[in-house]
């Protein structure tokens, strides 16, 4: 299962990146594809959260797991 890393904001735009951490092995391209595949539910759920006029786009991504020198994630 993937692991939400980061939420930032596009400078300047309505724009939010949203960085998921995909465990080992994974299939980045197929996260990706599905991640596209529900962004709309993503935004719809964000829209019932926050009491603003507009709700920002999203742009999704998933990066492989990165382990420290220790071998731990």
């Amino acid at each position: 299962s993937l692991v939400l890393d980061e939420v930032t904001q596009d400078p300047g735009s309505a724009r939010l990146l949203v960085t998921f951490v995909a465990p080992p092995g994974s299939a980045l391209d197929e996260i990706d594809d599905r991640l596209r595949r529900i962004r709309g539910v993503l935004r719809d759920a964000l829209a019932r959260g926050l009491s603003r006029k507009r709700v920002p786009q999203l742009s999704l991504v998933a990066i492989p797991t990165v382990y420290d020198h220790g071998g731990e994630p």
